[in-house]
């Protein structure tokens, strides 16, 4: 890649001219090992506990995005296992992560603080006997092993299959960003296609077009813009379930902060749609056409 600075995150020591194999490995092994440490930290709590649980949360995505990029190179028993275990690290993780969010927002509000406390820690439960069955009996570490081990050895150079591959999911994505998103929930539908497509372009994006910096950086506004709508309707959601679990007394301020993140989740979702007007998705559309994302 020429003239443009790749995103930080961005693989190293990938050129469109390495095996796929190799990045393969390189890639899956160094996404399984952020997912390892920071289940070791979240549920030790080593240093900051709640960073490490966001941190779990956006590792084991990634490493499942890389399980399902180079899918058809991995054996298909670990494959599986893997895809199935990162799936349920990532939901324990995002189940607790949520209500970090919501205590932030409810800093005052002690009748809430407690409540959602108590749901934090009934929530790191699952994460805690994840971590015991996955560490303590070596389960990841072996599977690892054989996962990497067992690799397919396509004769194909990665610059080809990576625009191929890369251009499936954006065209995914381009539709989402079509359609009128007037709900929030189908701007979180768009939301987590850039997140996929971002994790794409992670692993394989120096092999392609310098142009894809542009397109990762389009795609990390737009997480955080939608983002707000998230955390917001995230937070109506939690607090309407644990207005089925309080007592009385505790009824009300919850019935205000529901109302609370109601508005918060409308206003940001008009003002996200003022922002993603024709004009902007047209710039988006052609973007990727520079990149080289669309395929033909």
């Amino acid at each position: 890649m020429q003239g443009m600075s790749s995103p930080v995150k961005w693989l190293p020591e990938v050129t469109s001219q390495r095996k796929i194999r190799a990045v393969a490995r390189l890639a899956i092994a160094a996404r399984l090992k952020r997912v390892v440490k920071n289940l070791k930290r979240a549920v030790l709590g080593i240093d900051h506990q709640q960073i490490a649980i966001h941190k779990l949360r956006t590792w084991s995505r990634r490493a499942a995005a890389a399980v399902q990029i180079f899918w058809p190179l991995l054996p298909k028993k670990e494959r599986k296992w893997f895809a199935r275990k990162l799936k349920k690290i990532r939901r324990t993780a995002g189940d607790v992560r949520d209500l970090d969010v919501m205590l932030a927002q409810v800093a005052g509000n002690t009748t809430l603080t407690r409540e959602l406390r108590r749901q934090r820690t009934k929530a790191l439960r699952p994460l805690e006997k994840l971590h015991h069955r996955l560490h303590k009996r070596g389960d990841f570490e072996q599977r690892q092993r054989r996962l990497l081990k067992q690799m397919d050895q396509p004769k194909q150079r990665l610059g080809v299959w990576a625009a191929q591959r890369v251009g499936k999911q954006a065209a995914v994505l381009l539709a989402l960003g079509s359609r009128k998103l007037t709900t929030p929930a189908a701007s979180h539908e768009f939301r987590i296609a850039g997140k996929e497509l971002r994790y794409v372009l992670e692993i394989i994006g120096r092999a392609l077009s310098s142009a894809a910096v542009k397109v990762d950086a389009i795609l990390c506004d737009l997480q955080k813009r939608i983002g707000i709508i998230c955390d917001h309707a995230a937070a109506e959601k939690m607090y309407r379930q644990l207005l089925t679990q309080v007592r009385a007394p505790e009824r009300k301020p919850l019935l205000a902060a529901i109302a609370k993140a109601k508005k918060e989740k409308t206003r940001s979702h008009k003002v996200f749609l003022r922002w993603w007007t024709p004009p902007r998705r047209i710039a988006f559309r052609r973007a990727l056409a520079a990149a080289g994302l669309l395929q033909s």
